[in-house]
């Protein structure tokens, strides 16, 4: 019995990257992650990178207006750069609002957005 607990730990450790490859994370209001699987239901998405200082701004945007929103990090998916390629991004953040673009950080584009 006691030989089976290094087996079940490997096993686990080679299930749970396969278990997590499509997650995607959200981040609510109050600055919480919450992760799901593949494409989200969210009202705003987020391409962007964690050294981009306009998408950090918009992040504080985002949970000093309690908008809830999903952040996808171009630098740590494939899938989500080619998106991000495939809707005209060139620069950080893209924010999709309801299907609707705003490159860069506006404010303004984004209250307009989410009436």
């Amino acid at each position: 019995m006691g030989n089976r607990s290094p087996l079940i730990a490997l096993l686990m450790v080679l299930w749970f990257p396969a278990a997590t490859a499509g997650m995607t994370e959200r981040v609510d209001q109050n600055g919480v992650i919450y992760f799901g699987t593949e494409q989200s239901t969210q009202k705003v998405v987020m391409y962007g990178v964690p050294n981009c200082g306009y998408c950090r701004q918009a992040r504080q945007y985002f949970v000093a207006h309690d908008i809830d929103y999903v952040e996808y990090n171009i630098n740590k998916s494939s899938k989500r750069l080619k998106e991000f390629r495939r809707l005209g991004g060139r620069g950080t953040p893209l924010i999709l609002i309801d299907g609707k673009k705003i490159r860069g950080f506006k404010p303004q584009a984004i209250e307009a957005a989410l009436k």
